[in-house]
């Protein structure tokens, strides 16, 4: 696990938040062929669904935010959040740049 992973393993635990940290590749399954269109939704579905599995196990959340987003503005996931005034069961937040 890298350095700052193992740094933020550590102040999450002497925080006491609950967290899971996934670094293997290996666990996501890689499609046979890279052609294919759905291919980046897949590996991401997979990637979600893998870091929230333990959160959904638990069942003790009525409020999940997943970004695989690198650079995530705080206004946007606010604004994400209160999408119909917080009343939704999903909300997914598409950009694009040209």
């Amino acid at each position: 696990m890298p350095t700052f992973l193992l740094s933020f393993n550590k102040a999450l635990l002497s925080m006491g938040v609950p967290h899971c940290i996934l670094t293997q590749e290996a666990l996501i399954p890689q499609p046979p062929s890279m052609l294919t269109a759905p291919l980046c939704i897949d590996i991401l579905m997979t990637t979600r669904n893998l870091a929230i599995e333990s959160l959904v196990e638990q069942g003790e959340y009525n409020r999940l935010l997943f970004s695989n987003d690198v650079f995530v503005k705080a206004e946007a996931i606010i604004g994400l959040h209160n999408t119909r005034y917080g009343e939704h069961d999903m909300v997914c937040g598409v950009h694009f740049h040209n």
